[in-house]
């Protein structure tokens, strides 16, 4: 049924597939759910995490409570074409909010997609944050066109790289261990959040589960593994998912090869758009400088948060911080979840 309801959109992202909720739901980060809205013609999506909250999460609250986060990645509400009507759209939001209430839930939390027209879906709903950018790049252009937007130096690197005889290539599953030490060494590097530290298994059920959106690309120099990335490719979007490099590979960041391969491959699926992402939390650090040099197409990057049942947020609030003993700076949502709290798991939040 999941399949079904996606049939009838236009546009949606591998995210949106329910193999990619199943994987979520199987490491543990909540009970997935889509909500299928439709009138007339009018068909909206949103697939959502449902997650039980610890009892010693709430002081006062009667009865077990939950909240809603999104999959890993860029999800929210997908819809038919066209405008969707006002009347429907509010009788969406209606619906939306029955869901939430009827299962007792305190917050709702869900990623947009940078590359599809989502806010209006949520507008006066809750509220839709910018959160910062991310880029892409339009493959309906020739490959010259594509190429003439790198960076300079990122076109020498990617010559240099070939001329001393670094490959990339789409490999198969027997090359996960390779990929998993180079991208667990980078996420120390970098100093990620441990979020970002998933699991073999996790890795090993993406590919294997959908095998015809994950693909595993590997840069070699002299057979040993310098670079590995997953790319993604779903009704005409490829996404550079997750991707490490080995700290001692000789020569120019091989992550630029990884991309111009990558990038190669997807013109060969016809695929219309190339989305790199951004750098950490959707600001333009230093990761977002490096894709920068291959496309300057920049989207707005948002999230939609929405406090279903205040008296319960705040009674949440002030449990986490009471436990930890700190009340956490920022605007981190939903805010009990903290990761500087360290009393209910952060993954999935904001």
């Amino acid at each position: 049924r999941w399949r079904e309801a996606l049939a009838r959109l236009p546009e949606y992202d591998f995210c949106h597939l329910p193999a990619f909720s199943r994987l979520a739901e199987q490491c543990g980060q909540g009970e997935a759910r889509l909500l299928v809205f439709r009138e007339g013609e009018t068909v909206l999506a949103f697939p959502l995490l449902l997650r039980n909250l610890p009892p010693e999460t709430a002081l006062s609250l009667n009865g077990a409570r939950r909240d809603v986060t999104s999959v890993y990645g860029y999800v929210g509400p997908v819809a038919t074409a066209g405008p969707i009507p006002e009347e429907s759209n509010r009788r969406f939001q209606a619906f939306l909010e029955s869901f939430l209430r009827e299962n007792r839930v305190v917050s709702a939390f869900s990623r947009l997609h940078p590359l599809l027209a989502q806010s209006s879906l949520l507008e006066g709903y809750g509220e839709v944050a910018t959160v910062g950018w991310t880029l892409s790049l339009d493959l309906l252009q020739s490959e010259e066109q594509q190429q003439a937007g790198y960076r300079r130096n990122h076109r020498q690197d990617i010559k240099k790289l070939r001329e001393m005889g670094a490959v990339c290539e789409e490999v198969g599953p027997e090359r996960l261990d390779d990929f998993l030490t180079m991208y667990r060494s980078t996420m120390d590097r970098v100093g990620a959040a441990p979020q970002y530290y998933f699991s073999r298994d996790y890795f090993a059920r993406l590919l294997a589960d959908l095998p015809e959106t994950a693909h595993l690309f590997m840069c070699f120099q002299e057979g040993a593994p310098t670079a590995g990335g997953i790319f993604t490719l779903c009704q005409g979007i490829v996404q550079w998912y997750l991707s490490g490099t080995h700290p001692d590979s000789p020569g120019p960041p091989p992550a630029k090869l990884l991309f111009e391969v990558a990038r190669g491959w997807a013109n060969q699926q016809q695929a219309h758009t190339h989305h790199l992402g951004g750098g950490v939390g959707g600001s333009r650090d230093s990761l977002y400088h490096f894709k920068a040099g291959f496309t300057h197409r920049e989207h707005v990057y948002s999230v939609w948060r929405q406090v279903v049942d205040q008296e319960a947020y705040d009674d949440c609030c002030r449990a986490a911080w009471a436990r930890a003993g700190v009340i956490p700076e920022g605007d981190f949502f939903p805010r009990y979840r903290h990761p500087g709290l360290d009393v209910c798991p952060a993954v999935g939040g904001e």
